[in-house]
C-alpha cells in the first residue's frame, strides 16, 4: 500500500485468509426412486460453501452408499466445480429397499445425505409356494388355495402383479 504521508514510507503486510470448506448442501436429487439396476433419474449433487457462504472449488467430495443390502453405483470422490458443486449419478442395485448416501468432505462437521429407494423390477419369475402338490375327490375344493409368488430378476417380490390361474380345458 503506497504511503501518501511526508514519513517514510512505512512497509507493512495484509494477509488475506480464504476459508475452506465449511458446509454440504444437497442441491439436486434429494429423495428419489428408481428400478433394480437401473440409474436413478436425477444425479445426487451437493454444494460446498465455506463459512461466509461462498461456494468453494476444488474440494473433494466423499459419496458413501451402504455395502450391504439394498444400495446403489456411485463414484466414490469427485472434486467441486468453479461453482463450488460436485455431482455424480447413482445407479440402483439388485436389491428393492430405502437407504442413504451421504456426501462428505474434510473439514465439514456435517455431511449432506440423499434419501434413496431402489424398487422392485417387471415379473421376471412365478413360482409356486402353496398349495401344490394335492388332491382332492371329484366336484369338491381342494383344501389348500393355490398361492405363487411373482418376483423380479433380483429375486425381489413384485407389487400389484396381476397373476392368470388357468385350469385345462377338458380332461382332469
Amino acid at each position: 500500500i503506497p504511503s501518501i504521508s511526508p514519513l517514510p514510507p512505512q512497509n507493512f503486510a495484509v494477509e488475506f485468509y480464504v476459508a475452506g470448506p465449511a458446509n454440504l448442501t444437497v442441491t439436486g436429487g434429494a429423495s428419489q426412486s428408481a428400478a433394480i439396476n437401473t440409474a436413478f433419474a436425477d444425479p445426487l449433487q451437493v454444494t460446498v460453501t465455506d463459512l461466509e457462504g461462498s461456494p468453494v472449488s476444488g474440494v473433494t467430495v466423499n459419496f458413501t452408499a451402504p455395502g450391504s443390502g439394498a444400495s446403489a453405483t456411485v463414484a466414490a470422490s469427485v472434486v467441486t466445480d468453479g461453482s463450488g458443486v460436485a455431482s455424480v449419478t447413482a445407479t440402483a442395485n439388485a436389491i428393492a429397499g430405502s437407504y442413504s448416501i451421504t456426501a462428505s468432505v474434510a473439514g465439514a462437521v456435517t455431511p449432506a445425505t440423499f434419501n434413496l429407494t431402489n424398487t422392485a423390477g417387471p415379473a421376471a419369475s412365478v413360482t409356486a409356494t402353496s398349495g401344490t402338490p394335492q388332491s382332492a375327490v371329484i366336484s369338491t375344493a381342494f383344501a389348500t388355495a393355490l398361492q405363487v409368488t411373482v418376483t423380479d430378476v433380483g429375486g425381489n417380490p413384485v407389487v400389484g402383479a396381476t397373476v392368470s390361474f388357468a385350469a385345462p380345458g377338458s380332461g382332469a
